[in-house]
This record gives structure tokens, C-alpha cells and sequence, in this order.
């Protein structure tokens, strides 16, 4: 019996000795598996972290690749998204992800290799979801970065001075004047043929500019049809007015336009704020009214001061006493000296006219000069006797003379822009600054339609599992980790 017990313990015993190592073993893979979890888990996060760091890193590079020209002589930051070609978002595309693909393995170009990659992060499908373009929405983005470069920098009494622009252009009412004086030209034709102001009258329908100024005006001019303004895009709408905007952003907005483009005075002016080999030299002039030529966008702006110049002395004659009672006197003078050929319908109000639209003459021939006219006359800045209609043109060209006071053509175009303020400002601006770039830079197809500020990228990575294996993943995946990212990137 005592034999019989000895021999159970011992057959308990020899079945007991693996038991130790299979607890072991267990605990030990447990152990493992725990660690393997927790440091793949870290790494999975650091994936996550990896592919956001390559995908702005890419955004950075694609974005450090801005158009030198535009920067260099418009201060404004864009990358041209076509590179100079005809635009494909998927050049852009595969731009973006060959900066990130060197980010994640920067020795995949070289001959030596890392030692580990802990990453094994692989680039899936890299979609642009959406572009911020100069062009969009009638060159807002444009006008933004105008704003916010001139903002900076806008000194206080240049922006005074164009709000003070600003409130004079709010006092005009642009009447109807000029058919006004087609009716005094028709009044005095039907008269006699001597009539002493009818050399007055026949200067009437010709252009302002023609008058006062017998000289060689730039012959630059631009082919329309190839400017963005004509150009068949469906990103702005060409028949949009006005720009919903306040006086303080619209005075910034013109500072910027004075500094970067060049006007009808400023083109013989060296100005390294300017671009010197321009398209065309009366740029302000263009971005106002969008003709083909330097000459008819100057037409168009001497036309408009001339009438603002008419409204005002038209306004100063009949507030005047004394230069009313001159033209009692002239009448009376004139009638017996052209022996009753003075017509007896011309009245009163048409002489006051006729001597404002003199005076004008005087006005614009003083402004184009170089020189300054008050804006709201009087008695001692009024220049233009009576008499002086008689003599016309030749009357208008008189000594130089300058008001302290008084506004510059520069001012006017201050006026000009603020009463022709409308989104076509923002794409004329853009048409320049297309040309420009053009003539300046060996790329002569260049688009500015194609000039990007933002971009947001919708982007797929996958990876490897190099820690833990998790079977469901590759069946349910097909890949050990797939994950998409969303970032985008401004100027």
C-alpha cells in the first residue's frame, strides 16, 4: 500500500514539470503582445502625425515657389499653378506630391539608404478640392492683398488727402451740359457768318484734349482680345458694379493703384515702385475706362475732369456778382461792336456757359501741364477775361500758373477712380499686371487666371504593420492602415 501511494506522487510530480513553462510562456506572450500594441499604437499615431508634417511641408514647398516678377514689382504673393503652361490640376497635383513623397523618404534619390524606416508610409491619391485664384470673384483676392500691402505703409496724410478727394467727387452732379452746348454751337451757326464767338462755338465738338494740347501723346496700345478682361472665363461676372466697400478701404485700395501704376505725368518719372517697361505708359488712365490705346483711355479722362471743371465754374459764374455784371457789360459791348450781329436769342445763361466751358479749356491745359487748379473758384482764381472767348484757342495757352491749393490731375484721378469705382478696377489692374509680367519675364503665355493664393488638398496615405498584425485589418482594407487627411495653405 505504502508502495502503491510512493508511485502516485510520482507520476503527480512527472506531470507537473511543463506546467511552469507553458505559465511563462503565456505571460511572456501577453507581455509581449502588450508591448507590440502599445509601441505600434504610438507609431500609428505617428503616422497620423508623419503624413500631416509631409502634407504641409509639401503645401510650404509647392507655395514657396511664388512668381518673382509679381512679387518683386506688385508685392503681392502667388504661385503660378499652370507653371507656365496651360493649367491641369493634376500637374499641380503631382507637384504637391513629389515634395511630399521627398519629405517622407529624403534618401530615396540617393545612393545610401536608412538604416529603418520605422514610417513605411506610402502616398495615396492627392485631390485639390479648391484654389483661391487672383480672378475669383472679380479679382477680390487681388484687391485683398492690395489692401492689406498698402495698409501697412499707408501714411496719414495721403489717406486724408484721399478721403478729402473722395468727399469733393460726393459734392458733383454731372448735369447734362454738354448738349447744352450743342445747342449754343447750333444757335450761333444759324446766325451770322461773322459772328465774333463763333470760333468759340466751333471748338465746341471737337475733343478737350485736341484742344489744349498740340503734341505727341504715347502711341502704346494693347490687343484686347488676349487680356483677361476678354477672356471666356466663367470666374467673374464683367457686368458687376460697384464695389461694396467703405470710404477708408477704398482710399487704401487707391493709394495702392497710385504707388504700382503709372499715369499720363508720371511716365517720364523714374519711380522704382513702378514697373519700367509697361505695356502701356497711362495705366491709370486704362484701369478707369479699359481702352486699346494710351491715347483713348487719356481722351476719356481729360473729358471726364473737363466736365467736372465745367459743373464747378458753371456753379462760381452764377453765385458771382461781380462776373455777372461783367457779362452785362460784354453783352452790351459786344452787340454794338458786331453791329446787331450779336443773336438776339442767345441768352444770357448761354454766354455763362460759354465762358465756363472757356475757363475749363484753361483748367485742363494748367492740369495736364503738371500744374495745380483750385477746385472751387473765385473771384481771384478765376483766369479767363470775357474777351479772352473771342480769341479761343489761342487764349487758353497762357503763362503757366499754379494754385497752392489747388488740385493736381493726379487728384483728379482720385476722383475718377472713386466715381468710377466698380469690380472692372480689380481685372483691368490684373490685365496690366498679366502684361507686364509678360514683357518683363521669358514666360510670354503666362495667365494670371492661373495665379494661385490658397489651396486645399484632400490627400490619402497607407501604411504598413511592422509591430502587431491584425488579420481583419487586410481583409476588411486591403491595406494595414488607410487614413485620408484634409489641410490647406494661404499667403
Amino acid at each position: 500500500m505504502k508502495r502503491f501511494k510512493a508511485r502516485v506522487e510520482r507520476f503527480k510530480l512527472n506531470n507537473l514539470k511543463g506546467s511552469i513553462t507553458v505559465f511563462l510562456t503565456f505571460t511572456l506572450f501577453c507581455l509581449c503582445s502588450l508591448i507590440c500594441l502599445t509601441i505600434e499604437s504610438a507609431r500609428l499615431y505617428g503616422l497620423k502625425v508623419q503624413a500631416i508634417n509631409s502634407l504641409d511641408l509639401g503645401l510650404y514647398s509647392v507655395f514657396g515657389e511664388y512668381n518673382k516678377e509679381i512679387l518683386e514689382n506688385y508685392d503681392l504673393f502667388y504661385i503660378d499653378s499652370a507653371y507656365g503652361e496651360e493649367y491641369r490640376k493634376e500637374k499641380l497635383e503631382r507637384r504637391l506630391k513629389e515634395y511630399m513623397d521627398f519629405n517622407l523618404n529624403p534618401m530615396k534619390e540617393s545612393n545610401e539608404k536608412a538604416f529603418l524606416d520605422l514610417w513605411q508610409i506610402r502616398i495615396g491619391n492627392c485631390n485639390i478640392t479648391k484654389r483661391i485664384c487672383a480672378t475669383d470673384q472679380n479679382g477680390i483676392s487681388f484687391r485683398n492683398q492690395a489692401i492689406e500691402y498698402i495698409g501697412r505703409k499707408f501714411k496719414l496724410e495721403d489717406k486724408m488727402k484721399i478721403l478729402d478727394n473722395i468727399k469733393k467727387s460726393k459734392e458733383l452732379s454731372f448735369p447734362d451740359l454738354r448738349n447744352k452746348l450743342e445747342q449754343i454751337i447750333r444757335l450761333i451757326r444759324n446766325g451770322a457768318e461773322n459772328d465774333p464767338l463763333l470760333p468759340a462755338a466751333q471748338l465746341i465738338g471737337n475733343k478737350v484734349l485736341s484742344i489744349v494740347k498740340n503734341q505727341e501723346f504715347s502711341t502704346k496700345i494693347i490687343d484686347l482680345n488676349k487680356t483677361l478682361s476678354n477672356r471666356n472665363l466663367n470666374i467673374f461676372n464683367k457686368e458687376q458694379r460697384g464695389n461694396e466697400t467703405g470710404e477708408d478701404e477704398e482710399t487704401i485700395w487707391q493709394g495702392y493703384l497710385l504707388e504700382k501704376f503709372k499715369s499720363y505725368l508720371d511716365q517720364e518719372k523714374s519711380n522704382s515702385k513702378r514697373i519700367s517697361n509697361s505695356a502701356l505708359d497711362y495705366e491709370l488712365e486704362y484701369i478707369l475706362f479699359g481702352q486699346s490705346s494710351d491715347i483713348k483711355n487719356l481722351e476719356l479722362v481729360i473729358e471726364q475732369i473737363f466736365q467736372i471743371r465745367l459743373e464747378k465754374n458753371l456753379t462760381y459764374l452764377k453765385n458771382s456778382t461781380e462776373k455777372m455784371n461783367e457779362m452785362d457789360n460784354f453783352i452790351a459791348n459786344l452787340a454794338i461792336e458786331s453791329l446787331n450781329l450779336f443773336p438776339e436769342n442767345m441768352t444770357k445763361e448761354s454766354i455763362i456757359l460759354l465762358w465756363s466751358y472757356g475757363e475749363s479749356l484753361n483748367d485742363i491745359y494748367q492740369l495736364i501741364q503738371g500744374n495745380k487748379v483750385v477746385f472751387d473758384k473765385t473771384d481771384n482764381t478765376w483766369r479767363m477775361d470775357l474777351n479772352d472767348l473771342l480769341n479761343l484757342p489761342v487764349s487758353i495757352k497762357k503763362e503757366e500758373t499754379s494754385d497752392e491749393i489747388g488740385f493736381s490731375y493726379r487728384d483728379y484721378l482720385q476722383i475718377l477712380l472713386y466715381l468710377n469705382r466698380s469690380t472692372n478696377q480689380n481685372i483691368r489692374s490684373l490685365d496690366l499686371i498679366e502684361e507686364n509680367i509678360r514683357m518683363n519675364s521669358d514666360n510670354k503665355s503666362i495667365q494670371i487666371n492661373n495665379f494661385v493664393e490658397a489651396v486645399y488638398v484632400n490627400c490619402e496615405f497607407q501604411g504598413e504593420h511592422i509591430f502587431l498584425q491584425m488579420p481583419f485589418q487586410k481583409m476588411l482594407f486591403k491595406k494595414d492602415y488607410y487614413f485620408k487627411k484634409e489641410r490647406g495653405y494661404t499667403y
